[in-house]
Parts: structure tokens; C-alpha cells; sequence
């Protein structure tokens, strides 16, 4: 077999291997075969799935004062799903002096942005 047939063989074989790793790698993250994901794991917990379809003005509702008096900050993107090249996941936090302060509070939801303008809500999953 000549050398050039061989080394096109082991580069077909290296990106198939590639792409069936990352589509089960997907499916055990996120619940799913590379559709919207049923949970998104963010601040060492994990939200599942909840409502679809808001907007970025109900996104921006949820930004408001805390129980404690906390005012949260505007929804921030926080991660993407998958990372790097996935979709963009928006989170209001507490102001930044106080999420990098260790024991900083993670977010009751996260919002991942699923369309122009059209964003998923995903809820905390379990308790504190």
C-alpha cells in the first residue's frame, strides 16, 4: 500500500475517533446527542433544563434584589456550552468584588442563549 493511501487511512481514522469521542463526551455532560442541553454545570453545581424561549427581558428580570438586599448585577455570560465554540451561558451574579471571594453564593439559574435574542432558563439543581 503506498505510503501516501496509508497516512491518508490513519488520518480518517484519528478524526473519526475524534468525533465520536466528543459526541459521547457531549452526551454524558450535558444529557443529550448535541441538541439543547438538559443540564449545564457552572460554579461546581449543576442547573437543569426549565423554560424556553425567554427573552433577554425576562433573562434581565431575574436580576434583581436578593433576599439578603444584595443587588445582583445585569446577567454577564459566565461559560459557553460546548466550551470555547458553544453557545453563551448568562448568569447574574453577585458584583465581581464578591464572586471571587472564596464561598462567593453560585447563581439560583443560568440562561443559555439558544437563538437571536431567545435564551433557556436552567434552575438549580438539588440543595445548598
Amino acid at each position: 500500500m503506498p505510503r501516501r493511501r496509508v497516512s491518508l487511512l490513519v488520518t480518517v481514522a484519528l478524526l473519526a475517533a475524534l468525533a465520536l469521542g466528543s459526541t459521547f463526551f457531549y452526551r454524558k455532560s450535558y444529557g443529550t446527542w448535541w441538541g439543547t442541553p438538559e443540564r449545564i454545570a457552572y460554579c461546581g453545581r449543576t442547573y437543569d433544563k426549565g423554560t424556553q424561549g425567554l427573552t433577554w427581558a425576562q433573562v434581565q428580570a431575574f436580576a434583581t434584589p436578593s433576599s439578603s438586599g444584595q443587588v445582583l448585577t445585569e446577567p454577564v455570560e459566565v461559560t459557553r456550552v460546548p466550551p470555547l465554540i458553544g453557545q453563551r451561558v448568562f448568569a447574574a451574579a453577585v458584583p465581581e468584588q464578591r464572586r471571587v471571594e472564596p464561598g462567593a453564593p453560585c447563581p439560583m439559574g443560568v440562561f443559555l442563549e439558544t437563538g437571536e435574542g431567545r435564551y433557556t432558563a436552567y434552575g438549580l439543581s438539588g440543595g445548598p
